[in-house]
């Protein structure tokens, strides 16, 4: 049966026919419907091998903003590395691999940051299990690609590429940390490594 069909069934039998914010909405119920679920779309970047990608974005607690620049890679290994900087100010750099986070010293040596990296968990792709109620809250074009937007009561909200996989967008918002990541290039081989044991400090 063809959603054309299916939509003016619907529209004849509700009473509201000719109303076309109430057919939108039930074009939108039917896209929700056909969805897979929310824990395969949000494993998408695996799954369908993106690769890596690049992102920039901003963190905002403590009434400190903090823009990031930086890359992502799904394979083989899951790392991030990114360079932050506040008001134009170079802040540091943190690079998380395979699930051990470091952050760069003045002098130049990296310290093992414990807890984790905040981006990194609250991404949600830091090897735990997807976000828990997670669901498809809807489809939307996100720099010009049809992609599913997901949601968690924890305050992620995540757009991932119908067609692709791609992540394009990432955002959280709790009482104490804002955050907003868009990324793009997509696929290009950037291999983040973490860093050699003679850079990193063991104090």
């Amino acid at each position: 049966i063809s959603l054309t069909v299916v939509l003016v069934v619907c529209a004849a039998t509700t009473g509201v026919w000719g109303d076309a914010l109430t057919l939108r909405a039930l074009q939108a119920a039917w896209v929700l419907h056909q969805a897979p679920s929310a824990d395969s779309i949000f494993e998408m970047p695996f799954s369908r091998h993106v690769g890596s990608a690049e992102l920039r974005g901003s963190v905002t607690a403590g009434g400190q903003t903090d823009t990031e620049m930086g890359a992502i890679d799904f394979s083989p290994v899951l790392a991030m590395h990114t360079t932050a900087r506040v008001g134009g100010t170079y802040a540091g750099q943190y690079l998380d691999f395979g699930g051990v986070c470091y952050a760069i010293t003045g002098e130049g040596h990296w310290d093992v940051q414990t807890p984790v990296d905040e981006i990194d968990h609250d991404l949600g792709w830091d090897g735990e299990p997807p976000p828990t109620q997670l669901h498809v809250a809807g489809r939307e074009v996100i720099a010009g690609q049809p992609a599913w937007r997901l949601e968690a009561p924890s305050g992620g909200s995540w757009w991932i590429g119908v067609a692709t996989g791609d992540p394009l967008r990432f955002q959280f918002r709790s009482a104490m940390v804002q955050m907003s990541f868009t990324f793009d290039r997509f696929g290009d081989a950037r291999a983040i490594m973490a860093p050699p044991s003679s850079v990193v400090s063991t104090t």
